[in-house]
């Protein structure tokens, strides 16, 4: 017990490194701070719930150091909540087995990763919403707030050099594009940066056998049919929201988190799709790279291939094609 407890501790301790890493001002430091909730994932996925809260209670005492404020409170938010919540989750399991089977000889069957992914979207739900709650008795509400924070911080970044002789109007339509969109983008980023350490913490220890769960497939990744009723719902609320435009603009921003889960639900189209090839290691890399180098279109892609599938079950007559399996 006392050796678990020390290596979830340890967890902790590097977890706070890496977010602390910032403080050194080097570029290299950046790609630490993302990967601040690997090893709180890596305490969790292997040791359970109580692992990862020890990891993030040791790792929220030890950002006590840094000379910002509200730094704990901050970092308990942005990286202990996401993986406390889907380690708590991912570990949930339940036992299927007929009459004629003991319980020991049942099948077990582990919280399913569409599952996962709702949750872990919802909380960027939660926190869009929450937002704009915070800052409705602002003027302007969210958008207002978010516009003026991108004007003052555009306005310094490109006050000095060539882009300090691009025309306001040109300053402010950049603005206004970016502001419509601002809290999805950063909420998205949040989530996938939150599932990117989720499944590298779980290749690492799957590599080593220490995971207590099987790792999920990606391909047999579904999604409850009522994340559709939620997406049109938000469509709803972005079109017929309120006169002042701010139950408008939380709506649209929800409706743009919601993609995310469509995100994956179209990946596992993809990866349902090429397991028909022997090249299929290949292809992914392939597609990949696609979506890192041009961005957008491939993403609304996938966005709109996950959409499609729960409609379509795109997903399940790509497993179906394959002979000798079904969906798994």
């Amino acid at each position: 017990m006392l050796r678990r407890t020390a290596f979830a501790a340890g967890c902790g301790l590097v977890s706070a490194l890496f977010q602390l890493s910032i403080l050194t001002g080097s570029p290299g430091s950046f790609i630490l701070t993302y990967l601040a909730q690997f090893p709180l994932f890596v305490a969790g996925l292997s040791l359970g719930t109580a692992g990862a809260a020890v990891a993030a209670g040791t790792a929220a005492a030890a950002m006590a150091a840094a000379p910002w404020p509200w730094s704990t409170a901050i970092f308990l938010v942005a990286n202990a909540l996401p993986v406390l919540v889907l380690t708590h989750k991912a570990m949930q399991r339940r036992t299927l087995g007929g009459a004629e089977l003991p319980p020991e000889q049942g099948r077990i069957e582990w919280y399913p990763g569409g599952s996962l992914v709702v949750w872990l979207v919802g909380l960027g739900v939660v926190a869009v919403v929450a937002a704009g709650v915070a800052w409705s008795g602002s003027p302007g509400g969210l958008h207002n707030s978010v516009r003026e924070m991108l004007s003052a911080e555009m306005g310094r970044l490109f006050e000095h050099g060539e882009a300090a002789a691009a025309p306001a109007e040109r300053l402010d339509g950049v603005v206004g594009v970016v502001s419509a969109v601002f809290p999805a983008l950063a909420a998205s980023s949040w989530l996938i940066m939150a599932a990117a350490n989720g499944v590298l913490a779980q290749g690492v220890l799957a590599r080593f056998g220490r995971n207590l769960r099987p790792s999920p497939d990606l391909a047999a990744l579904a999604l409850p049919g009522w994340v559709t009723v939620a997406v049109a719902a938000a469509g709803l609320l972005a079109t017929f929201g309120s006169d002042d435009g701010t139950l408008a603009y939380v709506g649209l921003n929800v409706l743009l988190v919601l993609g995310v889960a469509f995100f994956f639900a179209g990946l596992a189209v993809v990866h349902a799709a090429v397991r028909r090839y022997s090249a299929r290691g290949l292809l992914l890399a392939a597609f990949y790279v696609l979506m890192v180098i041009f961005g957008g279109w491939p993403v609304a892609l996938v966005i709109g291939l996950g959409f499609v599938d729960q409609w379509a079950g795109l997903r399940q007559r790509f497993a179906a094609a394959l002979p000798g399996r079904g969906e798994e």
